[in-house]
């Protein structure tokens, strides 16, 4: 939907002073772009929560988009961000723990004061040779105060101290024998000390006190998911990775639980409840989420009913001879007991709209928080993360256009302002929509 700029503006003084009536009040702009693909909004990753700080960021690489590097910490009490920082590289991983924000941008790890947004200390490794992209990723250790980064470069894993930065260990054995993919970072996650999973070329390893204890192959090194999650209810974590159209579940003894075929690249994965069943929930790029059980049967598929207006005739044919290809989700889910019905239901996001459905997958309401058209190219410059809770309150982050995006480096004929809301969703104030086909 296309809006004037003097509308627009009207629409974010009532968002700020509480007074709009027809939309959530309580959402709180944290930026706006005139030209380029700027927010700094862009991560589908766990929430970087650290007490009453949320760390935004813009992860893109620079083979994807031209966008700036920055991040920013937002303060959930005060509802105001405390500070931002740039980079002239692109930042590829980020953590949060007590005081400290840990960031992986180009060939450095750095920790950062959460409060002032001072840089804590800093580590230059190796840079890649002018015909080389790799890209250095950073995690936290389970059951330390350790850092544990990843150099591909160097062909080294390191355990840092969190408070200095200095190097306590370093592993250059395991990334020789499997090097990494150019252009890819690989994922990192820690299981606990001396234990982690990690993805390397077309390589899931699973690494106990530096050896290798077991090794998953798939068909692809663009691995999209690296995460934790029970699916067989054993009080055990498992490990779910997704491999651009390929997904699996294994036992942290390497025992496969789940594999699966999709149409499309996944983005996330998670573990969802309902009815007293585990199952998998995949979002997929092209604006899709299968609910998949513990033997990787689909159980349904919901498909974003808005379907996206595709950037030239050649893929708006292609779309049409595909399917379906609705505007692409943010990020994970949210599971929550509607007051209602007193079943679990699914919060999902996507393009300024909130969609709710039920164990089946059937859209029950849906919520629209921002003025949103569904070209193409707004999910690169659109903010995006993962929803989460915060004294009772679900904090959605999202964004308004004025104007199309046409192209990726566009330079400039659009707005974009992004903004976090306060929602209580089990509030009957909030004016759910009726279920209705969307056009």
């Amino acid at each position: 939907m296309r809006i004037s700029i003097i509308a627009f503006l009207l629409i974010v003084s009532n968002y700020q002073a509480g007074l709009t009536q027809s939309l959530p009040a309580n959402g709180v702009q944290i930026n706006k772009a005139r030209y380029g693909l700027n927010s700094y909004i862009r991560w589908e990753r766990e929430p970087l929560i650290s007490g009453d700080q949320v760390l935004l960021l813009n992860d893109y690489l620079k083979s994807q988009i031209k966008a700036i590097p920055k991040i920013a910490c937002f303060d959930l009490e005060k509802k105001k961000i405390l500070w931002e920082k740039e980079f002239r590289q692109g930042i590829t991983d980020a953590a949060a723990n007590g005081s400290l924000f840990f960031i992986a941008a180009g060939n450095l790890a750095l920790a950062i004061d959460k409060m002032n947004g001072k840089v804590v200390w800093e580590r230059a490794f190796e840079p890649p040779k002018p015909d080389e992209e790799f890209y250095i990723s950073i995690a936290l250790v389970r059951g330390t105060k350790d850092v544990m980064v990843v150099v591909p470069q160097e062909q080294a894993i390191k355990i840092l101290d969190s408070a200095s930065g200095k190097t306590l260990r370093s592993n250059s054995t395991i990334l020789r024998h499997y090097p990494p993919a150019q252009g890819i970072s690989c994922r990192l996650l820690s299981i606990k000390e001396n234990e982690f999973a990690i993805t390397t070329g077309k390589k899931l390893l699973q690494v106990k006190n530096d050896v290798v204890a077991w090794e998953k192959t798939f068909k692809s090194s663009y691995f999209t998911f690296l995460g934790f999650g029970d699916l067989d209810n054993d009080s055990q974590q498992d490990i779910l990775v997704a491999s651009r159209t390929q997904i699996a579940v294994f036992s942290s003894e390497g025992r496969q639980q789940l594999q699966f075929e999709g149409e499309d690249n996944f983005r996330t994965l998670q573990i969802v409840e309902l009815k007293n069943r585990r199952f998998l929930l995949a979002n997929f790029t092209r604006g899709a989420l299968d609910l998949i059980d513990n033997r990787g049967k689909l159980k349904w598929e919901f498909y974003n009913p808005a379907d996206t207006e595709q950037p030239s005739m050649f893929m708006r044919m292609l779309v049409k001879a595909l399917g379906k290809a609705g505007y692409p989700f943010a990020g994970k889910v949210i599971e929550y007991e509607s007051n209602q019905s007193k079943n679990v239901e699914i919060i999902a996001l996507a393009g300024g709209r909130i969609y709710v459905l039920n164990a089946e997958g059937q859209l029950v309401k849906q919520l629209d928080l921002l003025p949103h058209d569904k070209h193409f190219f707004n999910m690169f410059a659109e903010a995006k993360y993962p929803m989460f809770f915060y004294k009772n309150k679900l904090i959605v982050v999202t964004s308004a256009f004025d104007g199309k995006v046409i192209e990726k480096d566009q330079p400039g004929d659009f707005q974009v302002t992004d903004f976090i809301f306060y929602l209580d969703i089990k509030n009957t104030d909030i004016s759910w929509k009726n279920s209705k086909p969307l056009k």
